[in-house]
Protein backbone atom coordinates (compact mmCIF):
# COMPACT_ATOMS: atom_id res chain seq x y z
CA UNK A 1 0.00 0.00 0.00
CA UNK A 2 1.08 3.54 -1.05
CA UNK A 3 2.33 5.80 1.82
CA UNK A 4 -0.01 8.96 1.88
CA UNK A 5 1.83 12.35 1.46
CA UNK A 6 1.06 14.35 4.51
CA UNK A 7 2.61 17.55 3.33
CA UNK A 8 -0.20 18.15 0.49
CA UNK A 9 -3.54 19.42 2.71
CA UNK A 10 -6.54 16.98 2.42
CA UNK A 11 -9.97 18.67 2.20
CA UNK A 12 -12.31 16.43 4.42
CA UNK A 13 -15.56 18.17 4.61
CA UNK A 14 -16.55 21.58 2.73
CA UNK A 15 -20.46 21.99 3.55
CA UNK A 16 -22.77 24.57 5.29
CA UNK A 17 -19.46 27.41 5.40
CA UNK A 18 -17.68 24.97 7.36
CA UNK A 19 -14.01 23.44 6.15
CA UNK A 20 -11.88 20.95 7.56
CA UNK A 21 -8.96 20.12 6.17
CA UNK A 22 -6.05 17.61 7.09
CA UNK A 23 -2.74 19.71 7.29
CA UNK A 24 -0.58 16.99 8.37
CA UNK A 25 -0.08 13.35 9.91
CA UNK A 26 -3.00 13.78 12.74
CA UNK A 27 -3.67 17.80 12.07
CA UNK A 28 -6.51 19.35 11.48
CA UNK A 29 -7.72 22.99 10.99
CA UNK A 30 -11.56 24.19 10.82
CA UNK A 31 -12.79 27.48 9.36
CA UNK A 32 -15.96 28.87 9.64
CA UNK A 33 -17.06 32.04 10.82
CA UNK A 34 -20.43 33.33 12.69
CA UNK A 35 -23.01 36.11 11.91
CA UNK A 36 -25.53 37.70 14.12
CA UNK A 37 -26.97 41.15 13.33
CA UNK A 38 -28.45 40.81 16.37
CA UNK A 39 -26.68 40.21 18.91
CA UNK A 40 -23.55 41.50 20.37
CA UNK A 41 -21.09 38.18 19.78
CA UNK A 42 -18.04 38.92 22.08
CA UNK A 43 -20.68 38.70 24.72
CA UNK A 44 -21.80 34.19 23.33
CA UNK A 45 -18.56 33.50 22.21
CA UNK A 46 -16.86 32.98 25.63
CA UNK A 47 -17.01 29.70 27.86
CA UNK A 48 -20.27 29.65 27.35
CA UNK A 49 -19.36 28.13 23.71
CA UNK A 50 -18.82 24.78 25.31
CA UNK A 51 -22.62 24.69 27.30
CA UNK A 52 -24.08 25.25 23.47
CA UNK A 53 -21.88 22.92 22.00
CA UNK A 54 -23.53 20.50 24.71
CA UNK A 55 -26.66 21.70 24.26
CA UNK A 56 -27.12 21.52 20.66
CA UNK A 57 -25.52 17.81 20.13
CA UNK A 58 -26.93 15.93 22.72
CA UNK A 59 -27.14 13.17 20.02
CA UNK A 60 -23.17 13.02 19.59
CA UNK A 61 -22.69 13.70 23.69
CA UNK A 62 -23.77 11.74 26.87
CA UNK A 63 -22.69 14.12 29.70
CA UNK A 64 -20.88 17.40 30.28
CA UNK A 65 -19.75 18.79 32.75
CA UNK A 66 -17.20 22.15 33.50
CA UNK A 67 -15.98 24.45 36.29
CA UNK A 68 -13.87 27.63 36.35
CA UNK A 69 -10.68 27.72 37.39
CA UNK A 70 -10.51 31.58 37.11
CA UNK A 71 -11.85 34.00 35.57
CA UNK A 72 -9.50 32.80 31.63
CA UNK A 73 -9.92 28.99 32.15
CA UNK A 74 -12.08 26.18 33.02
CA UNK A 75 -12.08 22.41 32.96
CA UNK A 76 -13.85 20.44 30.92
CA UNK A 77 -15.42 16.97 30.29
CA UNK A 78 -17.37 15.77 27.36
CA UNK A 79 -18.47 12.13 27.35
CA UNK A 80 -19.44 11.14 23.66
CA UNK A 81 -21.62 8.66 22.84
CA UNK A 82 -20.66 5.24 22.41
CA UNK A 83 -21.36 4.59 18.66
CA UNK A 84 -18.52 2.09 18.44
CA UNK A 85 -19.68 -0.65 21.19
CA UNK A 86 -20.91 -2.80 18.22
CA UNK A 87 -17.02 -2.88 17.22
CA UNK A 88 -15.81 -3.38 20.70
CA UNK A 89 -14.70 0.31 20.80
CA UNK A 90 -14.07 1.48 23.81
CA UNK A 91 -16.59 4.96 24.78
CA UNK A 92 -14.31 8.07 24.63
CA UNK A 93 -14.45 11.07 26.55
CA UNK A 94 -12.26 14.62 26.40
CA UNK A 95 -10.98 15.84 30.23
CA UNK A 96 -9.46 19.38 29.31
CA UNK A 97 -8.43 22.49 30.59
CA UNK A 98 -8.98 25.35 27.87
CA UNK A 99 -7.46 28.88 28.89
CA UNK A 100 -8.92 31.71 27.17
CA UNK A 101 -6.35 34.39 25.90
CA UNK A 102 -7.11 37.87 25.02
CA UNK A 103 -5.20 39.52 21.75
CA UNK A 104 -6.45 42.94 21.92
CA UNK A 105 -3.74 43.53 19.10
CA UNK A 106 -5.26 42.11 16.66
CA UNK A 107 -8.72 42.07 17.85
CA UNK A 108 -8.96 38.52 18.68
CA UNK A 109 -8.97 35.74 21.27
CA UNK A 110 -7.81 32.09 21.34
CA UNK A 111 -9.63 29.00 23.73
CA UNK A 112 -6.20 26.89 24.17
CA UNK A 113 -6.91 23.23 25.08
CA UNK A 114 -4.84 20.42 26.47
CA UNK A 115 -5.72 17.24 28.40
CA UNK A 116 -6.29 17.41 31.86
CA UNK A 117 -4.54 14.73 34.26
CA UNK A 118 -7.03 15.68 37.05
CA UNK A 119 -9.54 13.12 38.14
CA UNK A 120 -13.42 12.99 36.92
CA UNK A 121 -16.21 11.39 37.89
CA UNK A 122 -18.71 9.77 35.20
CA UNK A 123 -16.15 7.64 33.77
CA UNK A 124 -17.19 4.52 32.31
CA UNK A 125 -15.37 1.70 33.34
CA UNK A 126 -14.03 0.86 29.81
CA UNK A 127 -13.81 4.40 28.81
CA UNK A 128 -10.84 6.08 26.73
CA UNK A 129 -9.76 9.52 26.85
CA UNK A 130 -9.72 10.55 23.05
CA UNK A 131 -5.76 11.43 21.70
CA UNK A 132 -6.34 14.61 21.56
CA UNK A 133 -3.18 16.73 21.80
CA UNK A 134 -3.86 20.02 21.65
CA UNK A 135 -6.78 22.06 20.03
CA UNK A 136 -6.56 26.07 19.31
CA UNK A 137 -9.80 27.69 18.92
CA UNK A 138 -8.69 31.62 17.62
CA UNK A 139 -11.40 34.01 16.93
CA UNK A 140 -10.73 37.06 15.21
CA UNK A 141 -13.51 39.52 15.56
CA UNK A 142 -14.22 41.56 12.19
CA UNK A 143 -16.95 43.53 13.94
CA UNK A 144 -19.63 43.47 16.86
CA UNK A 145 -21.53 41.29 15.08
CA UNK A 146 -19.59 38.87 12.83
CA UNK A 147 -16.81 36.72 14.30
CA UNK A 148 -14.27 34.12 12.10
CA UNK A 149 -13.31 30.63 13.73
CA UNK A 150 -9.89 28.94 12.56
CA UNK A 151 -9.69 26.13 15.01
CA UNK A 152 -6.59 23.81 14.78
CA UNK A 153 -6.67 20.10 16.11
CA UNK A 154 -3.79 18.22 17.12
CA UNK A 155 -4.29 14.17 17.89
CA UNK A 156 -1.50 12.21 19.57
CA UNK A 157 1.06 10.16 17.07
CA UNK A 158 -1.68 7.46 15.83
CA UNK A 159 -3.07 5.51 12.73
CA UNK A 160 -6.16 7.03 11.46
CA UNK A 161 -7.77 5.26 8.82
CA UNK A 162 -9.32 7.08 6.16
CA UNK A 163 -12.97 6.23 6.88
CA UNK A 164 -12.65 7.09 10.47
CA UNK A 165 -10.71 10.71 9.45
CA UNK A 166 -13.89 10.94 6.78
CA UNK A 167 -16.78 9.76 9.61
CA UNK A 168 -14.94 11.88 12.20
CA UNK A 169 -14.52 14.44 10.15
CA UNK A 170 -18.36 14.53 9.51
CA UNK A 171 -19.36 14.23 13.24
CA UNK A 172 -17.21 17.13 14.36
CA UNK A 173 -18.62 19.30 11.20
CA UNK A 174 -22.32 18.75 12.74
CA UNK A 175 -21.62 19.59 16.13
CA UNK A 176 -19.96 23.15 14.82
CA UNK A 177 -22.37 24.00 12.20
CA UNK A 178 -25.42 23.29 15.20
CA UNK A 179 -23.34 25.51 16.97
CA UNK A 180 -23.19 28.39 13.61
CA UNK A 181 -26.88 28.14 13.38
CA UNK A 182 -27.58 28.23 16.87
CA UNK A 183 -25.92 31.66 17.22
CA UNK A 184 -26.86 33.10 14.03
CA UNK A 185 -30.12 32.58 14.72
CA UNK A 186 -30.35 33.70 18.08
CA UNK A 187 -32.70 37.17 18.59
CA UNK A 188 -32.65 38.49 21.57
CA UNK A 189 -29.14 39.04 24.06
Amino acid sequence: MEEEDYSIPKKIIDKNGFTMERIGKNKYVAIFSIENKNVYLKKIVNFNLMQILYEVNKDVFDDFKYKHIDDNCVESYFLIKHFFSDFGLPQKYSHTNVEKIDDPENNSFLFICKNSITNILNIPNKGEMMNLDYMCLKCKITNDHKIEVVCHIFFREMDIPAFVEKMSGIIISKMFIKVKQFIENITII
